[in-house]
């Protein structure tokens, strides 16, 4: 049950995804033109930071209370890199951007960031 409560903050946080993403092919603040979601009995909120575009997704007590579950979005340096790296603010991105999903004891690529919401709670691809 709380599994699908955590599939709303995903689904919330879809749209800021897009938003740091074209943002950041441009070289834009992380987080222009974007609007947080109102919160629900699930989220508490959905934050883009704006030092690197990692999407902050912070769960209520009907999941697990302050729990956060990170969207870290890392980007090749050009069309021919096999590597990602952080974005960074100011700095358009070279190539495609891949999010890695991470909540507590998620094992992630330099770059990306860890939340603290339980492992068994979160999607398999965040684990």
């Amino acid at each position: 049950m709380k599994r699908s409560k955590v599939t709303e903050g995903l689904s919330l946080a879809s749209s800021a995804k897009i938003t740091v993403a074209e943002n950041a092919m441009n070289g834009n603040a992380f987080e222009a033109g974007w609007d947080e979601p109102l919160a629900t009995p699930n989220v508490k909120s959905v934050k883009i930071d704006p030092a690197d575009g990692h999407i902050i997704i912070t769960f209520t007590a009907a999941v697990e209370d302050d729990a956060t579950l990170m969207l870290s979005p890392l980007a090749q340096a050009d069309s021919t890199a096999t590597t990602r790296t952080a974005l960074v603010k100011g700095t358009p991105a070279g190539g495609a951007i891949a999010w890695v999903c991470a909540g507590k004891g998620a094992t992630v690529p330099a770059g990306a960031n860890v939340g603290s919401l339980n492992a068994k709670y979160a999607p398999s691809s965040c684990r």
